[in-house]
């Protein structure tokens, strides 16, 4: 039986897959949110193989007992791909988003 923190490992692993998965599409020119679902990308492609590693985290979770909704990973998604979009370079450090308040005006030690 997994621990809730290892269904919590197995959903981030999840919908990490699924926003590489989407984030592909897109940049294909298909709307992800049509096509995340449907098979039938051609065979050895980058987007096939991105489905597969989809579905095959999808098996994993729901195997462990954290297996989620189509609707569910829809959301997640779409909060995963806004997230890479205020972050692309990864998620920040706590010394860098500090450092980035403090540059604000009216901030301790920030500008006047």
């Amino acid at each position: 039986m997994a621990t809730k923190k290892e269904k919590g490992d197995v959903r981030s692993i999840l919908v990490n897959a699924l926003v590489d998965y989407a984030l592909e599409i897109q940049r294909s020119g298909y709307d992800w949110e049509e096509w995340w679902s449907k098979a039938g990308w051609e065979e050895e492609s980058r987007l096939d193989w991105l489905q597969g590693r989809v579905f095959l985290a999808r098996e994993c979770a729901t195997a462990v007992g954290a297996g989620m909704t189509d609707a569910s990973l829809v959301e997640a998604c779409r909060s995963g791909i806004r997230y890479r979009e205020w972050y692309p370079d990864g998620r920040p450090e706590l010394q860098d988003y500090l450092q980035k308040i403090n540059k604000r005006p009216g901030s301790p030690g920030g500008q006047k």
